[in-house]
C-alpha cells in the first residue's frame, strides 16, 4: 500500500481489514509500515536481519518492545538508557540522565541495574510550568522545548527533560500551550506508560 496517496491507504487499511476480518481466514501481512501494522494486525513478529525478536499482541510488541533493535522498528520515539536507583509505594525509580523516573517494572530490578527505557511520544503530555490543576500522573518533568516539528495531523515537540524526550500533541495544543524551542513546559507521564528492559 506504500505507493498510494494517504487517503486512499487509509480508505484501502480499513475496507481490508474488515474483509479479513469477515473471512475469518488466518492472513500473514508483511509491512514495514507502523500504521498497517496497527491496522491489519491481531499479532505481529518482529523480523530484524533474518531472526525472530519478539512476537505477541500487536498491544504488546508496540507498547513493550523486548529490546533496543525491536524499539527502533515500532518506532518507540524516546529509546534512552537508565539505571534502576530503588523503589517507591511500588513502583522502580530510574536515574535518566539528570532526571528521575517512576516506572512499573515487569522484573525486580536490583539498585544499578542499567535498563533501557522505552517511552512512546503518544504517552508524554505537556503542561505550562504552575499550572493551577496539576494531572495525576506520577512523573512531571521540567523540560525545554527544542524543536516543533508537523508529523502529519499531529506535531512531534522534541524535549530536553535531562534526557532526550518526545511528545505528540494537536496543533490546538500547540497553539494554547504557545510551544517553541526554549520554551519551559512540563512533560507529564504515567508510571505505567514506561517500559523497561533489563540490560542482558
Amino acid at each position: 500500500l506504500s505507493a498510494l496517496d494517504t487517503p486512499t491507504r487509509t480508505r484501502l487499511r480499513t475496507d481490508l481489514r474488515q474483509r479479513l476480518l469477515a473471512a475469518a481466514v488466518p492472513t500473514l501481512v508483511v509491512t514495514h509500515d507502523r500504521s498497517e501494522a496497527l491496522a491489519l494486525g491481531d499479532d505481529i513478529a518482529v523480523i530484524i536481519d533474518g531472526r525472530l525478536r519478539q512476537q505477541g499482541s500487536v498491544e504488546d510488541v508496540f507498547s513493550r518492545p523486548s529490546d533496543p533493535g525491536v524499539a527502533d522498528a515500532v518506532e518507540v520515539e524516546t529509546v534512552v538508557w537508565g539505571t534502576a536507583c530503588g523503589q517507591s509505594d511500588g513502583l522502580t525509580r530510574v536515574r535518566v540522565g539528570t532526571s528521575e523516573l517512576l516506572a512499573v517494572a515487569d522484573h525486580d530490578l536490583d539498585v544499578g541495574t542499567d535498563v533501557l527505557v522505552c517511552i512512546r511520544a503518544e504517552e508524554v503530555a505537556l503542561q505550562i510550568p504552575n499550572t493551577s490543576n496539576p494531572a495525576s500522573p506520577r512523573n512531571h518533568l521540567a523540560a525545554a522545548v527544542t524543536a516543533v516539528t508537523p508529523d502529519g495531523p499531529l506535531v512531534r515537540v522534541a524535549l530536553d527533560a535531562g534526557f532526550p524526550l518526545a511528545a505528540y500533541i494537536t496543533r490546538p495544543t500547540l497553539d494554547e500551550l504557545d510551544l517553541a524551542p526554549g520554551r519551559a513546559v512540563i512533560a507529564v507521564i504515567k508510571a505505567p506508560a514506561i517500559h523497561l528492559v533489563p540490560r542482558t
